[in-house]
């Protein structure tokens, strides 16, 4: 099991390129630890070795996921650490509906939030920006890495600059915002995603501290992206995206949620398991 592999697998299943880290991440972790040739030894004695190594379910699941796919491609039986997956799939739908209570209790009031965040406009700008974009949008961390274009085209120089260096488009007009986002999470799923944002205000604190080619997030810092949104929002992206799902879902206002479904690269069915806390 090697790395070349996983990079064949990759193309087969059209796997994104931050799904296909976490699988080598998860691949280095386990030959860290396990003799490689545990891949080709019985079913229950991987899994004897992964309930050895680690006390997560999260890192199980994972793990034997792994496996599972190596030994699809050697065709050797899986069924015994099939059972395996469902059941670590089964102990973290336990941990989620126990973390999704704690949530509840702890989660933001959104009308407040949004009082919170406007008071961030003149002081803040960049914190605003980021909060601003996530409300509006729905969106996860790496989709504000942003490069602002106030001309009145996209020239194909910028283009290919942003595709090169890996950013998404916030594109300033005379009316209203266009952000085009190429690298998110499910991108090879949803393809390039356009979508247009009439905020006046946003638009304002944007063009009084930004230039034509400027970066949201400085380079030298977007590697540390999840640490400034979290900074940013406060409470994270994740727990704002339920935020507003629960106070839309309040509402009654199902055509707003799918439109942040729409919006973020989600489908509705994964907003209702992993994001409806009250579910």
């Amino acid at each position: 099991m090697n790395y070349q592999l996983l990079n064949t697998l990759s193309l087969e299943k059209s796997w994104s390129r931050n799904t296909l880290d976490v699988y080598k991440s998860n691949l280095k972790s386990i030959l860290n630890k396990m003799d490689v040739k545990t891949f080709d030894a019985g079913q229950n004695t991987i899994i004897e070795e992964i309930d050895k190594l680690e006390k997560s379910s999260y890192v199980k699941s994972n793990y034997v996921n792994l496996f599972i796919i190596y030994r699809n491609t050697k065709e050797l039986p899986n069924h015994e650490l099939r059972k395996f997956r469902t059941k670590m799939g089964n102990e973290i739908s336990v941990i989620k509906k126990e973390n999704d209570t704690k949530t509840n209790l702890k989660m933001v009031d959104f009308p407040d939030y949004l009082t919170e965040t406007e008071r961030l406009a003149e002081t803040f700008p960049t914190k605003y920006i980021i909060r601003r974009l996530l409300i509006h949008l729905g969106c996860r961390n790496r989709d504000v890495n942003l490069l602002f274009v106030f001309d009145k085209k996209i020239d194909i120089e910028i283009r290919e600059k942003t595709i090169k260096e890996e950013l998404n488009i916030c594109h300033v007009r005379s009316k209203d915002i266009v952000i085009t986002r190429r690298f998110y999470k499910t991108s090879t799923t949803y393809g390039i995603l356009k979508n247009t944002i009439k905020d006046n205000k946003l638009m304002k604190i944007i063009k009084e501290n930004y230039k034509n080619g400027d970066r949201l997030i400085p380079a030298k810092q977007s590697q540390n992206i999840s640490r400034i949104v979290m900074n940013a929002t406060r409470i994270g992206e994740t727990e704002l995206f339920k935020t507003q799902v629960k106070y839309y879902k309040n509402l009654g206002n199902l055509k707003k949620i799918k439109e942040l479904s729409e919006s973020r690269g989600t489908s509705l069915p994964t907003i209702i398991d992993n994001y409806d806390v009250d579910n």
